[in-house]
């Protein structure tokens, strides 16, 4: 059976990906004007075979038992990458929306969710504890995060932090620091300054503290 992704930038549609029923992926614009979603997806359509594949992919963590935490937090259908992206391609980290076919982005609105410091403070120490607890089932934050460090999302509206929801898309990015992984904290923020301090247009990142719970943000 044939699935399909809408991709959307900008709440403008600018193409389609699909998984065929022997689980090949593929993605096609909408035109020859579309924007471009990815230096490796130009819109002239002149890429590798497995380019979507690897593009949805990486859009999603690496370990296999974090995608098992998905399923079991979020609902979706599998840990396959179309099933994953289904109940969080609507908060992608860069702007992009994945949605079934003739669905909004926004149709179904979500009501805030607060994110409390002692919220925040606890889910910082669970991944420490467990670095592939990055879903809460409780909670059920909606983001998709690539990578391997254990991480998680959170929207901030007027100064106060909300879980991420589809109708409130995650802004920032928090990641605990890893036992294995020792000033990890520090040294991506003073990473990330001497980007900024050579000319490199640079997001802003420091390090929090949620109660007794530091994080890089």
């Amino acid at each position: 059976m044939m699935q399909y992704l809408d991709a959307y930038l900008d709440d403008e549609l600018v193409g389609r990906f699909s998984k065929d029923a022997n689980d090949e992926i593929h993605f096609e614009y909408l035109n020859s004007e579309s924007p471009q979603i990815s230096l490796s997806l130009p819109n002239n359509q002149a890429w590798p075979k497995n380019a979507p594949s690897r593009f949805l992919n990486n859009l999603l963590p690496e370990h296999p038992l974090v995608r098992q935490n998905m399923v079991r937090a979020l609902g979706a259908k599998s840990t396959e990458t179309f099933d994953l992206l289904e109940v969080v391609g609507d908060d992608i980290a860069g702007g992009l929306i994945l949605v079934p076919p003739d669905v909004s982005p926004t149709e179904y609105p979500e009501r805030l969710r607060p994110a409390s410091t002692d919220d925040i403070a606890f889910r910082i120490d669970q991944l420490k504890l467990n670095p592939d607890s990055w879903y809460d089932s409780d909670v059920k934050p909606r983001f998709s995060l690539a990578g391997a460090q254990p991480k998680f999302a959170l929207a901030m509206l007027e100064g106060n932090w909300y879980w991420s929801s589809k109708t409130h898309p995650s802004a920032h990015i928090l990641k605990p620091e890893s036992v294995e992984t020792p000033f990890a904290q520090q040294i991506e923020v003073a990473t990330m300054a001497l980007s900024r301090a050579v000319g490199i247009e640079t997001p802003d990142a420091f390090e929090e503290t949620f109660f007794d719970q530091s994080v890089y943000r």
